[in-house]
Order: structure tokens, then C-alpha cells, then sequence
């Protein structure tokens, strides 16, 4: 299953960057309708840091997105931990409205079943999400 999930989220992740990185690429029927998500490692003013259901996922998305001006997400990495699989995605960007320019990595934990993501979860370093699904280095 471990190497199914990583199969799975590689191909999200192609296609969300083959269509530029924006909302519209991301294929929204991969998410389970009552995912839960945390983005608590990265709060931004105004959106929730964590919740349920695929709508309030994308709604936060959407906002979140907005914020940026010339995002360009790469994924580098795919880690297989039995249902999660960790995903060490690059990020480049301008923040909206200003000069300033975001470059970073993102780790991320996409929990799979049944082929749908249950959970996805941010970290901001990979031994957080390493720790999270268990693994050390």
C-alpha cells in the first residue's frame, strides 16, 4: 500500500504543477468529502488552521493562494510510511501586493485510504513529519 500512496500523491502532484501551481489544477476528487486538515505549522491571519471536510479545505486553499503572486510549488521528495506518505514540496513565490519573495520547503503528510486522502497534515521541518507518522532519521 505504501508505495500505491506515494504513486497516488506523485500523480496529484504532477498534475497540479503540469496545470501552473493554481487552485483550479488540484484535483479536488482525490480528497476524501470529510478530510481533515492541519496547517497549524504555517498560520496566516483570517484562515482556520485546522479543520474538516473537503469545501472548507479548498475555501481555505483559495484564500491562501491568494495571497501569492507567481507561486511556482515543487515537489521534491516522496517518503513512504505505510498509509502516509511525506511529501517535501519547494515553494517559490511573491507575497501579494508587496516586493517581497518566499522561498521554501514545506513538508507535508498525506494520509491515504482506499485511495483518497483522509488527512493532510503541514510540518515545518521534515523531522516533524517524519516524527508524526513515526520514523526518525
Amino acid at each position: 500500500m505504501s508505495q500505491e500512496n506515494v504513486e497516488i500523491t506523485r500523480r496529484v502532484f504532477e498534475q497540479w504543477q503540469d496545470g501552473g501551481g493554481t487552485l483550479d489544477a488540484i484535483p479536488v476528487e482525490i480528497y476524501a468529502e470529510n478530510v481533515e486538515w492541519d496547517l497549524s505549522a504555517y498560520p496566516l491571519v483570517d484562515l482556520p488552521s485546522r479543520g474538516s471536510g473537503r469545501d472548507n479545505l479548498f475555501k481555505t486553499f483559495a484564500r491562501y493562494f491568494a495571497g501569492w503572486k507567481n507561486y511556482q510549488p515543487e515537489a521534491k521528495e516522496f517518503i513512504a510510511a505505510g498509509e502516509n506518505v511525506i511529501t517535501v514540496l519547494h515553494e517559490k513565490a511573491g507575497i501579494a501586493d508587496s516586493d517581497v519573495a518566499l522561498e521554501r520547503d514545506v513538508f507535508q503528510v498525506w494520509t491515504l485510504r482506499d485511495g483518497l486522502v483522509v488527512k493532510w497534515r503541514v510540518f515545518e521541518t521534515r523531522e516533524q513529519a517524519l516524527e508524526a507518522v513515526g520514523l526518525s532519521e
